[in-house]
């Protein structure tokens, strides 16, 4: 399984589909003054895919960073 950093544009055409707002790319953006930086993270091994929005400060990762709760994006297929 391969895990890399993609932007937000990447992110927000790979997952179109959320299962609850705080997944969604713009409501990380309209939170991102909350930490130093947001990250869009894929997780991708042939077909299947998932990502993570996670948001960085002092050198930690976390998610969520400024929702009730975050977790993982998913898609199976191309």
């Amino acid at each position: 399984m391969k895990i890399e950093e993609i932007s937000g544009d990447e992110y927000h055409d790979i997952f179109k589909r959320h299962d609850h707002i705080y997944n969604s790319v713009a409501f990380n953006i309209l939170n991102e003054y909350k930490c130093e930086k947001v990250a869009y993270l894929l997780f991708h091994e042939n077909k299947s895919k998932l990502g993570l929005i996670a948001g960085i400060t002092n050198k930690e990762i976390a998610s969520p960073f400024s929702a009730p709760f975050g977790g993982f994006s998913t898609k199976l297929s191309n």
